[in-house]
């Protein structure tokens, strides 16, 4: 992940956390602050597989 990128997201996460976890954010389209963290945890499991997997390259031949 790049510096701007975990930056935006530190940001994103700060601003989520003055919800709680049911509080709807967007009555529109029913965005909740759970559905932000969810998509908080995704985004940063997914940058830690990476990192991983550029760490431990596996061979598949």
């Amino acid at each position: 992940m790049t510096n701007d990128v975990r930056v935006a997201l530190d940001r994103f996460q700060t601003f989520i956390g003055r919800f709680s976890q049911d509080a709807i954010i967007d009555q529109a389209s029913g965005f909740t602050a759970g559905d932000a963290a969810l998509l908080i945890g995704e985004i940063e499991m997914a940058d830690a597989q990476r990192r991983m997997e550029e760490h431990f390259p596996h061979d598949d031949a």
